[in-house]
Order: C-alpha cells, then structure tokens, then sequence
C-alpha cells in the first residue's frame, strides 16, 4: 500500500495513542485521511494537519455506514481498554462497535480493514515465550477487554470467511512519543521509591514503539 494522493482511508480510535499516530503516519504518506472519535479537542488538532475529523460512537451504526462511503482502506484501531470496568462498556465499545464496522466496510466496498486486537488474549498468569497465532487461547480470559477483544476477533473471522479482505494485528505495551501510561508512570514510580522489581526483576515483555 504505496501512499498516493487521494486514497481515502478511515481511521477509528484516531484521536487515541495509536490513532493520532497513524493518522500523522498516513497523512504524510499522501493519503486522503479521515478519523472516526470522540475527542473534539484532539480531533481539533489533527484538522489543523489537514486531516478530516468525525465525531461520534462506533455504536451509532448509520454514522459509521456514512463515514466508511469511499474509503479504500479502514483501520480500526478504537477500543475501550482497561484492566476492569464495566462489561457491558466493553461489550458495546469491542464488539458492537467492531460489528458495525465489517458491516459498513463490506456494504461500501472497502479494499482491505486492519484490525487492531490485543495479545492479552492469550494471558493466563504464567511464563510464555515464543507464543504463535495459531497458539489456543486460555478458557478464561483475564478480564473484560480480554473477552470482548476475543469476541471481536470472532467477528472478524466470520467476516473473513465471508470475503472480507481482513489483517489482524496484536501489538504489545505501545510507548511512545504522546504515551501517558507507560513510561510515563515508570517514570513518575522511579522518583518516588524506585520501579518495582517483580520476581526479582526476572519478569520479561514485549514492548512495541508506537512509531513502527
């Protein structure tokens, strides 16, 4: 996908971490942008780069039918995450919300949508290393975003056996220039007691910078 001017692409979750990244990143590249999220003040800013902004809930189905007219590419990168919350939030925001988008994406015709999941799909309280996609996942998930990012992939893989031309991809612990929560809270820890160091610092993760 060589950037060319014009190519109109929708990006959901635009005015998150991720989001306004990618957008930047697209916009650069030459392509038409548009962003589908409830930040007004961020969506502010990213008109300001000449990137075209939507407001709205990924659970108002004809709005998002209406974004995705013309759009060659789709990026769905909103969810709602965090580790608790209430399940019904989650269900709407993840699942309803990723319904809504194959659906529009298959009613107008969308080239290719690139989904944004999660590897906490795979957390079960224990060491994993060298973990594969086609890996099974733990019967219990860890929390709510968890199961509902499961119940996404779902959808997403009917809409795949459907004829939906569909990547998933599975970052891990995004940082970056613009994070608030990782380095961010590393940083603010070190300078009160010191960043603890769990199992005697034998703990390890992946991390993925948000620029690759």
């Amino acid at each position: 996908m060589g950037g060319k001017s014009l190519t109109r692409v929708l990006v959901t979750g635009g005015t998150g971490f991720l989001g306004q990244h990618l957008c930047k990143r697209l916009n650069s590249l030459g392509y038409e942008v548009y962003v589908l999220g409830r930040n007004e003040k961020v969506g502010k800013e990213l008109k300001k780069e000449g990137i075209s902004f939507i407001q709205t809930s990924l659970t108002e189905e004809g709005k998002v039918h209406n974004a995705c007219k013309g759009m060659k590419y789709v990026f769905h990168c909103a969810a709602f995450s965090s580790p608790w919350g209430n399940y019904e939030e989650f269900y709407q925001s993840n699942v309803v919300g990723t319904r809504n988008i194959i659906s529009a994406c298959e009613k107008n015709g969308v080239k290719r949508l690139i989904h944004v999941s999660t590897p906490s799909l795979y957390f079960r309280f224990d060491d994993r290393l060298g973990v594969k996609e086609e890996d099974p996942l733990p019967k219990k998930a860890v929390n709510h975003y968890a199961y509902t990012k499961r119940l996404a992939e779902k959808e997403i893989d009917l809409a795949y056996q459907r004829g939906l031309p569909v990547i998933t991809i599975r970052p891990r612990a995004l940082f970056g220039e613009g994070d608030t929560t990782i380095i961010p809270r590393l940083i603010k820890a070190n300078a009160k007691k010191g960043v603890p160091m769990f199992r005697k610092g034998r703990i390890l993760t992946d991390i993925t910078y948000v620029g690759n």
